[in-house]
Order: structure tokens, then sequence, then C-alpha cells
């Protein structure tokens, strides 16, 4: 499958005139998450672009320095870690952890289902319902880690909006935000956001019984979730 999250993606982006760019930051689709989702407590978790685009840029890294940014968890795949990797004296000061969604590697069951129940969606949504539905051992690795961590975190895959925009909508759930609150935070990503593929996630929870129990079937403990919510929850 084309990956729908790939760095050319992100360069044109960003050449592009009408590209928003929050006002308070240099770096692409850099936030703080409360801004968006009322429900979170400020300064504790951030969605953005690689920052691996930044980390020679001072004035990038005075930003996060500033903010109190320590730990940065990037979703990107092996290979485009590779293509962009974070310099030695970016790993010395932040706490780079990978736990990669990688829409290269799909089981078998879901490449069948692909040809068959999603074969009339386009690359981009198929890779939606990979995320949602094969990348849960992940999500329960970041779960864990945001919850154990006492750091504000910065998210990331490539461009800050589809990857990273999942484990987003999945902590805005978990503090019980709304449908529009949801959708109006990820749209602001721009970059191709619609509302049809913000459905695939929110829609998937929704029909499985709920963001609790998402997160248990990704085998998060009810321990882990009440961390998540002490340490997230205004």
């Amino acid at each position: 499958m084309p990956n729908l999250c790939n760095e050319k993606a992100l360069t044109d982006n960003m050449n592009r005139p009408d590209c928003k760019i929050s006002e308070q930051s240099i770096i692409l689709n850099f936030r703080d998450v409360s801004r968006g989702i009322s429900a979170i407590k400020p300064n504790t978790v951030f969605r953005t672009s690689s920052l691996t685009e930044y980390q020679d840029d001072n004035t990038a890294l005075n930003e996060l320095r500033k903010i109190g940014i320590r730990t940065v968890i990037d979703l990107r795949a092996e290979r485009e870690v590779q293509m962009n990797p974070y310099s030695d004296s970016f790993q010395s000061e932040f706490d780079c952890i990978n736990i990669p969604l990688d829409p290269w590697s799909q089981p078998e069951w879901f490449v069948a289902e692909t040809s068959t129940i999603y074969c009339d969606l386009s690359n981009a949504e198929k890779a939606y319902y990979f995320f949602i539905k094969c990348c849960q051992n992940q999500i329960k690795i970041i779960f864990e880690f945001i919850a154990n961590t006492e750091d504000s975190t910065a998210i990331h895959c490539v461009a800050g909006k589809d990857r990273a925009g999942l484990i987003i909508i999945l902590i805005g759930m978990l503090l019980g935000s709304n449908y529009k609150e949801l959708l109006a935070d990820y749209l602001e990503s721009e970059q191709d956001t619609d509302e049809n593929k913000f459905r695939i996630f929110y829609d998937y929870v929704v029909d499985v019984g709920g963001i609790h129990k998402y997160l248990y079937h990704c085998g998060i403990s009810k321990d882990i979730i009440s961390n998540l919510k002490l340490k997230l929850a205004k």
C-alpha cells in the first residue's frame, strides 16, 4: 500500500501558501492538544509534524525547551526514520522513542480485506483502517508510555495528521471529548484531512463498544487507563 504519510507529502504541504501553521509556532502542525480538546490539561501532550525537520533550527529547539518538552514519541515506520533520522545531538537532549505504525507491514488477513471489503476505498482510507485495526499493540505501548512519563510529550508521525491524529482522537475520546470537538481538532491539521477519514477512527471505536472496550482490546489495563486520566484530565 502506498504510504499516505511520507516525506514528500510533508514537503509539499510546507510549500503550500494556504498551509495552516500554528500562529504560535514555526513548526508545522505543532500545537498543544489542549488547545483543541478542552478536557485535557495544558502542557501535557503536543502533536506535531516530524521534528527531524527542525532539529538543527535553534528557534524551534528553544521553543521545545521553553515549553518543557523532553519526550518525543515518533510513530514513523523504520524506513521513514532511516530516510530522515534524528541527530545524535537531538537524541542527547530529548528522549526519542520510536513506536512505528507502519503501513508497509500488514498482516495477511488485512491484505485480504483490502481486496474485498475495502476494495472501493482510497489508499489513505485503507491505511486508516490498518492503523486502528492492526496497530493495537503499538497503541498499547504508546498509552503505557504516556501514562508512565512525567514529561510533556510530543507525538508525531511525518505530517502529524494521520497516525498522530489517531492517538489524539483516542486520548480525546478517553477524556470524554465529543464528536464535534474531536473533529474540529483533527481538521485543524488540514493537509487533506476530511470528515470521512476521521469517521473511520471514530466509528470503529464506537462500533466495538466505546473507547474503554477498544483500549481493553488493545491490552491496556484499567490501571493504565486510570493513570492516563489522572495525568491528562483537567
